[in-house]
């Protein structure tokens, strides 16, 4: 490419574009011939610039176009906005192959101006072909000229500008060689005499005559400060963090007007007033009306007010909370939450840490993460998520969470756990879940039932967050926080074992009047459940039943149907007198089991199996045979390990017991030697002090069916003269 006969010396901060426009005045030819020397593409595009040439050249074209023109390699690069990629995120982003070349919307390609810099300067060539076309003024965040302390314009005054036709680069890039700092758009009024309509031709560096709005003191420093962020002396990580802050909060502050109000000056407040009601017009698209998330308005005034009030909000002590009420006020505008979510997921890479520590849990919250990809990381890491129950400790929502209304206690414990988690470990919120014991296919997780309740709730889910916040800021200022994984990992399969058992009904005072309460294994797994659910600080839904997996499906169901009564009546503050006692008891259990625990001392295991030894005791080894006066009636025996016992029980009819025989130990001691008839009798009369009594000497009677016997393993029946000896045998020993 030979160089042109004659050429130009760039202005301070002008655009490409600006010197393609003064040197096609110059030479006189249009100025599509000019920006094809910098375009390297075989076949150019019809008579279109291509907005990439705004943003940068490739270095051969770049090398090309210098030679053509007569310039420094250094003067033609000055001349894009490739220098801005590292603090102006737009410029980096419009880029990318991925990307439509200049379609970003925080990224003008038809600029905006300043009429008295385009008239230019005391300057011969400047008087002859005007000033620069700033290459900031592709900036939305540029509003104002600072050296006339004046807003921008953004369209011709006399056509219309920029309020009509396609957004070019250069419009009618290969019409005539006008003056720079002429209108180059179609005119307000197309002549219908010509096949063609010459450009409008207004020159644009006239000023207008009537006064126009002008840019506070305020705003002014607001623009100066921003200019300053794209300067080399300053770094780029805090100008591209500002700039991307920036623009979420300019989102939010516009889909959330008027919620900001009293942060714009009250002669832009029409204006934005105008601007937000022109985007909520009836039939509009929900594409349309998110449009005021996305992109700034082309009015320097409506833009710097919104810029000016972002800056502020930015700028307050409790972002998150600022954010929050965006947020709500946005949805009470008809927003959708995910809307400014999506865009914050876009950039958050790119924004300040602590815009990303205030909007991230407002974006996540009851959000399901699904999928390999896109799956957040951690937010948190000044806590562990073992020490995290996976019900909240009653003391922490009491403190934290109380005041919150519109959404059951046990929802917000329950997915306050989970976020919890899903702070510091990343991944799926279906995985902090799981890690806590919640199966998330099942009713204890259900994030969008959630999110559902707290729509109908007075309160958004922004004073969750905060409380959530506040929370997490305690936990990581535990000094010995408990290992609740630990614990849940100790007790994934344990139960009370029934010497256990015994040892905590031995403690109970009598029961007065009738019935007595039954103090059977469904009763020991209810117990375990509840010990299990103090200790781990667990929901009592998720706890591991060990007594009742050993039993046959139908004695199963039997116990699921009592399982919420008894809950109930353990956990209610106004507990019956037993169930009270009993409490205290499990309690006291429970404290000493997690002492236990955390010092890491192992547990004994309950064995909950039935079975005969290898050398059954001395007697009638014939096949049981039944009493024919009574019907029905049998008599069984069982082993237990754990407890190093053997039970033997006369069953009625429908397997409750008549009498009950507990030997202990190598040597048979008889511990419990106990007849239903006379338990029935002192109950009859009343008499706790004989109950008492009775029970301390003679043991406490099985309660309950022991239907089912017949299917648990190694259980035998043995005949009625076989356990009338042992029954006689041990009211002796006792005695």
């Amino acid at each position: 490419m030979h160089p042109l006969p004659r050429s130009l010396v760039p202005l301070t901060g002008e655009s490409l574009a600006g010197f393609i426009l003064r040197l096609s005045h110059r030479l006189s030819v249009p100025p599509l011939h000019i920006a094809r020397m910098a375009d390297g593409r075989s076949e150019p595009a019809g008579s279109h610039i291509r907005h990439r040439l705004l943003l940068e050249l490739d270095p051969s074209d770049a090398v090309a176009f210098a030679r053509a023109t007569r310039l420094r390699l250094a003067e033609v690069m000055e001349l894009t906005l490739a220098g801005w990629k590292d603090r102006y995120p737009p410029v980096g982003a419009s880029g990318e192959p991925t990307t439509r070349a200049g379609r970003d919307p925080w990224l003008f390609i038809s600029p905006r101006h300043c009429p008295k810099c385009l008239a230019g300067y005391a300057s011969p060539i400047q008087k002859q072909l005007g000033g620069a076309w700033q290459k900031a003024w592709h900036l939305p965040v540029v509003f104002a000229c600072l050296d006339h302390k004046r807003y921008l314009e953004h369209h011709c005054r006399q056509c219309g500008g920029a309020e009509s036709g396609t957004d070019a680069l250069i419009h009618r890039a290969n019409g005539p060689a006008l003056h720079p700092a002429q209108c180059r758009r179609q005119p307000a009024q197309p002549s219908p005499a010509k096949r063609k309509t010459p450009a409008c031709g207004t020159r644009l560096g006239r000023t207008p005559r009537r006064a126009a709005l002008q840019p506070t003191e305020r705003l002014l420093r607001l623009q100066a400060h921003i200019l300053g962020l794209l300067t080399s002396d300053r770094p780029p990580e805090d100008a591209s963090q500002y700039f991307t802050d920036l623009r979420l909060v300019a989102a939010l502050v516009a889909s959330s007007w008027p919620q900001a109000r009293s942060l714009v000056d009250e002669d832009v407040v029409v204006l934005m007033n105008t601007h937000v009601q022109n985007s909520r017009v009836v039939g509009n698209t929900s594409a349309e009306r998110n449009r005021l998330l996305h992109t700034p308005p082309r009015d320097a005034a409506l833009c710097a007010a919104l810029l000016s009030s972002s800056h502020t909000l930015l700028k307050s002590q409790d972002l998150r909370n600022t954010l929050a009420q965006l947020l709500e006020s946005s949805r009470r505008n008809g927003m959708l939450r995910d809307t400014w979510a999506r865009l914050f997921n876009r950039m958050e890479s790119s924004c300040s840490v602590r815009m990303r520590h205030a909007a991230e849990p407002l974006t996540r919250t009851f959000r399901r993460s699904s999928g390999p990809h896109g799956l957040p990381g951690m937010f948190r890491s000044d806590y562990r998520p073992e020490h995290i129950p996976a019900f909240l400790e009653p003391r922490w929502f009491e403190e934290h969470f109380s005041q919150l209304v519109g959404v059951a206690p046990k929802i917000l414990r329950r997915t306050g756990a989970v976020r919890l988690v899903h702070w510091v470990s990343g991944g799926s919120m279906n995985e902090a879940a799981e890690f806590l014991g919640i199966a998330p296919g099942r009713m204890q997780f259900t994030p969008a039932n959630d999110a559902h309740r707290w729509a109908r709730a007075l309160q958004g889910p922004a004073e969750f967050e905060r409380a959530l916040h506040a929370l997490a800021d305690q936990l990581a200022s535990e000094t010995n926080p408990v290992d609740y994984h630990y614990r849940r990992s100790v007790l994934e399969d344990w139960s009370l074992s029934r010497g256990e058992w015994q040892a905590l009904i031995n403690r109970l005072p009598p029961s007065a009047g009738s019935p007595q309460p039954v103090l059977d294994d469904r009763k020991r797994q209810d117990a375990s459940i509840f010990i299990w659910s103090y200790v781990t600080r667990g929901e009592h839904l998720f706890a591991p039943r060990p007594i009742e997996a050993g039993k046959t499906e139908h004695v199963q169901r039997a116990w699921a149907n009592r399982r919420h009564t008894t809950w109930f009546q353990l956990t209610r503050p106004d507990a019956l007198p037993h169930y009270a006692e009993l409490r205290k008891l499990l309690v006291e259990h429970a404290n000493s089991l997690a002492r236990q625990i955390d010092a890491g001392a192992p547990l004994p295991r309950a064995q909950e199996r039935l079975w005969l030894p290898q050398q059954p005791p001395p007697g009638p080894s014939a096949q049981p045979i039944r009493n024919p006066k009574m019907s029905g009636t049998r008599w069984i025996r069982s082993y237990y390990d754990d407890l190093d016992t053997w039970s033997y029980f006369e069953l009625d009819s429908e397997g409750w017991a008549l009498q009950h025989v507990d030997l202990q130990g190598s040597t048979l001691q008889p511990v419990t030697a106990a007849a239903l008839r006379e338990v029935l009798d002192i109950r009859d009369r009343g008499d706790r002090t004989a109950m008492a009594v009775y029970q301390h000497k003679y043991g406490i009677l099985a309660e309950g069916s022991l239907d089912g016997w017949q299917e648990t393993d190694s259980a035998a029946e043995i005949t009625a003269t076989e356990f009338e000896r042992i029954w006689t045998s041990a009211r002796e020993g006792i005695n």
